[in-house]
């Protein structure tokens, strides 16, 4: 049933035969365990070929749309006899795929066309499911529950963020809207008071600093992070040089400049919080130091699948 190319040699074919007896019920086969060896065997293919893995994903992903007819890869080849029509064959490959990947892929399908359609990530009203998932992710990101592969999946996503935003952007718009009209920070800051305004992630205390921060421009926050990316580069090369002339990071690292050690600090707080800040590229490099370890971080799991 599976076919896969071994590096420098031929085509190998692995024949899983499953026998149907002309009066049986196709659902109930279906539900039996006939089918169990053909799992085992996919998994086992999927652990030795990650490009075949990948294809098993993506095939996932295709039940998540509900446009397509779920299938499987190309390498896998259901040789079904004729009395079984394709709706036989639909089930067969959704069960196939829900047995030998994981439902992150499905979801993350579904959130990638909303994403597409709306523009935006989804909200409690608008989509509380893949809201749900948006956040079961960044929870898992942040126990360090994640794999790799999820990880980068998601940060493909147009606009995904690793942390909630505080502001919405049609919240914004009213403070825009308003700051027009002639009205001060102060004024603004005690209108959303009085009128109880919260904020995405709760009660939030309105101060004339909070109605500036949500006015920020883009081109100002560019240019925040701008700065804010060359500071971090001078804190990363002056702790590289420490590593190469001290040795290897420690628990304690006696010596080192207070502000240095108050970065270090720094980064493996926003680890933990899940801070968009903290890219997938700025925590490599960071681990690429010699000695660098997470504080009360928990090691990545591949046994715990997504919600």
């Amino acid at each position: 049933m599976a076919g896969r190319t071994a590096p420098g040699k031929t085509i190998g074919t692995i024949l899983l035969p499953v026998y149907l007896s002309a009066d049986e019920d196709p659902e109930t086969v279906l539900s039996s365990s006939a089918f169990d060896d053909v799992c085992t065997v996919l998994h086992a293919l999927r652990d030795h070929d990650p490009a075949f893995g990948a294809a098993l994903d993506a095939a996932r992903g295709q039940v998540g749309t509900r446009r397509m007819t779920p299938s499987l890869p190309g390498k896998v080849i259901a040789d079904l006899p004729d009395r079984l029509d394709g709706d036989f064959h639909t089930a067969l490959c959704t069960r196939l795929l829900m047995q030998t990947t994981k439902p992150f892929w499905e979801r993350l399908q579904q959130l990638a066309d909303y994403i597409s359609a709306r523009g935006d990530l989804p909200g409690p009203s608008t989509a509380p499911e893949l809201h749900q998932f948006v956040k079961t992710q960044r929870n898992r990101r942040r126990h360090g529950y994640m794999g790799s592969e999820e990880l980068a999946a998601l940060e493909a996503l147009p606009g995904w963020l690793w942390q909630a935003p505080r502001i919405s952007e049609e919240l914004r718009s009213r403070a825009r809207a308003m700051r027009d009209a002639g009205l001060s920070l102060n004024d603004i800051a005690n209108h959303f008071a009085t009128e109880g305004v919260e904020s995405a992630s709760g009660p939030i205390t309105w101060k004339s600093s909070a109605i500036r921060s949500m006015l920020t421009t883009n081109e100002e926050r560019t240019a925040i992070a701008s700065s804010r990316d060359e500071r971090w580069e001078r804190r990363y090369a002056a702790l590289r040089e420490w590593t190469e002339v001290v040795g290897a990071l420690k628990w304690r690292n006696a010596g080192m400049d207070p502000v240095l050690q108050r970065w270090m600090i720094r980064q493996k707080s926003d680890y933990r919080a899940g801070n968009p800040r903290m890219t997938s590229e700025l925590v490599t490099r960071l681990e690429a130091l010699p000695g660098w370890f997470w504080e009360h971080a928990k090691p990545a799991r591949g046994d715990r699948e997504a919600a």
